[in-house]
């Protein structure tokens, strides 16, 4: 019986520093999160240029800081929710005390503007062709200008 118990002791402890171990490498792990769901139809993508061109491109690239910040890694670096929330309106963002949307604020100095009018359908569509045109940096480099998580 002695046996037995001491091994269900022994078992226990064994599963619990598994669990540590697994969440103190979780938490120390650089997260991404790019989803597989970005379209890579042609007429998403087509859609999504457009729309870039038409509301972001003036502010925004692929391979620099601008008057906003590179996009190069954005979809790879940032939950398609935030960049969505923030895509629609950014000054809401900022005034909701998001800590990401303050630092870009800060670093900025100007709020980008709201975009009301785009519905979900947009946003998929730009998020799609952002995702597309992404450079492809080595895991360990940093993105030069991209925006990076608080």
């Amino acid at each position: 019986m002695r046996r037995s118990s001491v091994s269900l002791f022994f078992s226990s402890v064994i599963r619990k520093a598994c669990g540590l171990l697994f969440c103190i490498l979780y938490l120390n792990t650089p997260q991404t999160f790019a989803q597989s769901s970005y379209s890579t139809a042609p007429k998403a993508l087509a859609k999504g240029q457009q729309l870039f061109q038409n509301h972001c491109a003036a502010c925004h690239n692929f391979l620099q800081k601008g008057i906003g910040p590179s996009l190069e890694r954005a979809t790879e670096e940032l939950p398609a929710d935030w960049l969505k929330k923030f895509i629609h309106n950014a000054p809401e963002v900022i005034a909701s005390g998001d800590v990401r949307s303050a630092k870009l604020f800060e670093e900025y100095r100007q709020v980008m503007p709201a975009f009301p009018a785009l519905k979900e359908a947009d946003l998929d569509a730009i998020l799609s062709f952002i995702h597309k045109n992404q450079k492809a940096l080595p895991k360990d480099q940093d993105a030069l200008g991209a925006i990076q998580d608080p």
